[in-house]
């Protein structure tokens, strides 16, 4: 295996050795992307090639094995390969394996990123078959969530219909978020977000996916429901009523109001 993170570290240091005294304290970590593309762009004696060049001479399946081993011998995948393979149209056949894996570890979620550029629907749905599975850890569907928040319209449906059947709160959150992306607004989702509400979510939450959506229907829900919270879901409240066109006609006393008090208190 070609060990590109070695290469790199040797490059920089001599980089370093024979630049030192050029910059000031504090200066060459300032460098190092400029580092990196030196290094990328120069020759390297092994390759016959500069890194750039020898990696672009790679079909996507070698390019895809050269990633597998470098996360397995040394924990991490070189930029110069990840760079490439996000430019190659062929990457998704090559990579699908690694996160059909599933693993919560850096080959899944680099893969995971590579492909979140122009995913098929395929790949969108084995994301999707993800959601309900307690085997599949929230840190890796973090990854997975961002895909599917830039593909809002594509799967729109089933984000909807995978919600009603979680009973995983942060996955349902998860959802929520990814529909305040939708081009054109659907009842269905609206009554999600209420109902993301109603059963003890985060008001700061979900008024931040209200007003991000912005249906003016929800203005008598987050009314009736500022008329009885604490002081700081109703400065959310009121900030989401805005938002939406709404004044905020609640009178409210919140001299006895703990998180009023605090808030006081700072």
């Amino acid at each position: 295996m070609i060990d590109f993170d070695k290469k790199l570290e040797s490059f920089t240091r001599d980089w370093i050795r024979e630049n030192a005294g050029k910059f000031k304290p504090g200066e060459l970590e300032e460098k190092a992307a400029q580092v990196c593309e030196l290094w990328a762009s120069a020759r390297d004696p092994d390759l016959s090639a500069t890194p750039l060049d020898y990696v672009r001479g790679l079909s996507t399946e070698a390019l895809a094995g050269f990633m597998r081993q470098n996360f397995e011998e040394n924990g991490s995948i070189p930029f110069v390969l990840t760079d490439e393979m996000q430019k190659r149209p062929d990457a998704e056949g090559c990579l699908r394996k690694f996160i059909e894996r599933g693993g919560d570890d850096e080959l899944t979620a680099t893969c995971i990123n590579i492909l979140s550029i122009r995913p098929s629907i395929e790949l969108l749905k084995l994301y999707l078959s993800w959601l309900p599975d307690k085997r599949i850890p929230d840190s890796l569907l973090e990854n997975v969530f961002d895909v599917l928040a830039q593909n809002a319209d594509r799967v729109k449906d089933d984000l909807i219909k995978t919600a009603h059947t979680l009973n995983n709160k942060t996955r349902y959150d998860y959802i929520c978020d990814a529909l305040t992306n939708i081009s054109r607004q659907d009842d269905a989702v609206f009554e999600l977000f209420l109902k993301g509400l109603k059963r003890g979510g985060s008001v700061m939450f979900y008024c931040a996916c209200l007003r991000k959506y912005g249906d003016e229907r929800a203005v008598e829900y987050l009314k009736s429901l500022a008329a009885v919270c604490d002081y700081a879901d109703f400065l959310e409240i009121r900030s989401a009523l805005q938002s939406l066109g709404s004044d905020v006609d609640v009178p409210r006393d919140f001299s006895n109001d703990e998180s009023f008090l605090k808030l006081l208190k700072k």
